[in-house]
């Protein structure tokens, strides 16, 4: 539980990050212009909005219109109130005084030549250095007469900005004091955002109201409270269903549109300004694909916004993240106990489009959600779903990992865990069979709790000795214990195994200091080719080893009781080992269950200095044997058990005489046969 709220307060860092600071913000602004775009079908220009374009042939018409004077201003001015339009805007600075009557431009081009000003600044230069600073033109005179005349005229102003485009307190531009006068004047700016288009404005800056606010009001005759910040909702791509007129036609008191259709101002509002792409006040839009957009055309998406309570409001932060924080619970526990991917891929796809629905549905209702938030959602649910789904899964690993390694080697268990399927492969293994002596005599004698307690201790013990030598536990059945060594982790099975059968021997002596009563272990290894692995289904599986020379290990550890031996060995692992350990040949046998007879061999664990004469007294006396020449045999066996105590000599002494009494008793193969286990 601790790591899922790890992994939930890991996406909400995440979330906080992208929503919060605007991460991925090219993402959010290409599914925002998608999104203008696209609704741009759901929307219709406000005829209430007309504009008086200077189109390529107005100025052709007037020549440069940097040298008009405010006298042809002033007549459209004349022509349009004539028409009783609620709000006239001219999209112009008037900055800078009119050329006299008498301009000689000799002496301004003397001026300007030293010049890198603008326009309005080479004009007052030369107001300054001919004319007194006072001077005003009778042109100038007319013009503000008119506007004062017409009382519905709204002029611009600018801001000086940063290289961030960040408005500073001061002006860059400002309308000549007389004009201004006479005039209803509010700040133009509109800031754009990193990538250069125009998408939001920003109200009450350096506190003055913006110039859409300002025509909007006028326009509504009446105060319109804005949200500090919101989207221009854009109704049409530049230069195509804004009613329009020629400059030069208005002038000349002509209002009809490109159509020749007339045109009634009569309670309208008219913005003035240029109409041709190469002047300079054009700025990027979501809506400008093919061109740029006018400014006062952005101006009148943006009053169309206002006069229609139609401007865009982008969800805040905080409601984002709380619906997306439900979102997010949501598809976590969905996707998290999902197992089948075509069910998450289904899923995946019903919430993307749900989400698209979703954001478009708001959007045509003037609300933004940020579609990149939702997304982002869903991606990063799925990389924290899945890293945890790996997570579980490693430490579901471990935990088997951890737990089996205890019984196996560490090897065989990770081969294990990265195996899918059951298959199982035949293969060389040394098979180890151990058994406790006297354990069931002594569980029935102490406590079951004691019990447990010895019980761990004894096996924990073996279980050490085991691991150590790479061995894997294939099972425990009561007091018994199956070990097995496979050539895939250990070429040298054959030696491990015997290596560990005398340790675990030697433990003896650590185990039976905290035991009431002492116990022995009997051992039998077998080596030989079996089939291994997972057995079983993906219900219930085992890893271990299918053959019948897997019971013979544990017959030979059985048959330890009769020989009196703790360890003993098949001919199979006997030839692997027989130049690394202390080893002799036991007997010819048949166990129970087998046709064939073998020979077994006694490994010795104790550190005893047996003398070489010993085992090849006995390997003579054993061949003797098997030739049934018993009289020369018994005479080295019974010199034998005399001189080292040897129990198995007297085994086969006993043998011996049984076989001179009834010489029926043997086969002719010599071959001993057991008749149980």
């Amino acid at each position: 539980m601790k790591q899922y709220i790890k992994f939930y307060i890991l996406w909400c860092v995440f979330i906080f990050l992208i929503t919060f600071f605007h991460w991925f913000e090219k993402l959010s602004n290409y599914f925002y212009d998608n999104l203008i775009v696209f609704n741009l079908k759901n929307q219709t220009v406000s005829e209430d909005i007309v504009i008086i374009w200077v189109d390529t042939k107005t100025i052709w018409y007037f020549w440069d219109m940097w040298n008009w004077t405010r006298g042809i201003y002033a007549g459209l001015l004349e022509n349009i109130s004539a028409q009783k339009p609620k709000v006239i805007a001219f999209d112009y600075f008037f900055s800078h005084k009119s050329i006299p009557d008498n301009f000689d431009w000799d002496t301004f081009q003397d001026i300007t030549l030293f010049s890198t000003g603008n326009i309005d600044m080479m004009y007052r230069v030369y107001q300054d250095k001919i004319y007194d600073q006072n001077y005003i033109s009778p042109i100038d005179n007319y013009f503000w007469e008119s506007i004062k005349k017409t009382g519905n005229v709204v002029l611009p102003y600018s801001y000086k900005t940063d290289t961030q485009w960040i408005l500073l307190p001061e002006y860059d531009i400002f309308p000549l004091d007389s004009i201004a006068k006479n005039a209803a004047l509010w700040y133009v700016n509109i800031s754009p955002w990193s990538d250069g288009v125009i998408r939001y404005r920003e109200q009450n800056i350096n506190n003055s109201d913006s110039f859409p606010l300002v025509i909007a009001e006028k326009y509504m005759w009446g105060n319109i409270s804005l949200p500090e910040k919101y989207y221009i909702n854009y109704f049409s791509r530049p230069y195509q269903n804004y009613t329009a007129i020629s400059f030069h036609n208005a002038y000349n008191d002509l209002f009809y549109d490109y159509n020749w259709n007339k045109i009634d101002l009569k309670d309208k509002i008219v913005l003035i300004w240029e109409y041709h792409e190469s002047l300079w006040d054009t700025y990027k839009t979501p809506v400008s694909k093919d061109a740029l957009s006018p400014g006062v055309e952005i101006i009148a998406n943006e009053v169309q916004s206002i006069i229609q309570n139609r401007w865009i409001l982008s969800v805040s932060p905080h409601v984002q993240i709380v619906f997306l924080l439900c979102i997010y619970t949501f598809l976590f526990f969905i996707l998290f106990y999902t197992k089948k991917v075509s069910f998450i891929i289904v899923q995946s796809i019903v919430y993307l489009f749900a989400s698209f629905i979703f954001v478009f549905e708001l959007f045509k209702k003037d609300i933004y959600f940020d579609l990149k938030n939702i997304i982002f959602t869903l991606l990063i649910c799925y990389f924290i779903v899945f890293w945890l789904k790996i997570y579980k899964i490693y430490r579901e690993k471990q935990k088997i990992k951890s737990a089996f390694s205890r019984y196996m080697d560490k090897k065989i268990v990770e081969n294990i865990l990265n195996n899918e399927q059951n298959t199982s492969t035949q293969k060389m293994v040394s098979i180890l069979f151990l058994d406790i002596e006297w354990f069931t005599d002594m569980s029935e004698k102490i406590p079951p709790k004691e019990l447990l307690k010895t019980t761990n201790k004894i096996f924990s013990t073996f279980n050490d000795i085991i691991l150590k030598n790479n061995g894997t536990i294939d099972k425990y059945i009561w007091d018994s214990i199956m070990v097995f060594w496979d050539e895939d982790h250990a070429s040298n099975h054959a030696f491990l195994a015997c290596k560990t059968a005398i340790e675990l021997q030697k433990s003896l002596k650590k185990i039976n200091v905290f035991l009431s009563k002492k116990i022995n272990i009997r051992i039998g290894i077998n080596s030989w080719e079996v089939i291994i692995g997972s057995i079983g289904d993906e219900n219930f599986s085992d890893y271990t080893i299918l053959w019948d020379d897997v019971n013979l290990a544990s017959r030979l550890e059985w048959i330890n009781k009769y020989y009196a031996t703790k360890i003993i060995l098949s001919e199979n692992t006997y030839l692997q080992v027989k130049n690394d350990f202390k080893i002799r040949e036991l007997d010819n046998i048949k166990v129970k269950g087998k046709e064939k007879g073998i020979k077994i061999y006694e490994l010795f664990h104790t550190e005893k200095n047996l003398w070489d004469h010993f085992f090849s007294q006995h390997q003579k006396a054993l061949n003797f044997y098997y030739q049934k020449k018993f009289d020369v045999a018994l005479k080295i066996f019974e010199k034998n058990y005399s001189i080292y105590q040897d129990e198995v000599s007297k085994i086969f002494i006993q043998r011996i005489h049984q076989y001179k009494k009834d010489p029926s008793s043997y086969n002719i193969d010599m071959i001993f046969e057991f008749h149980s286990k």
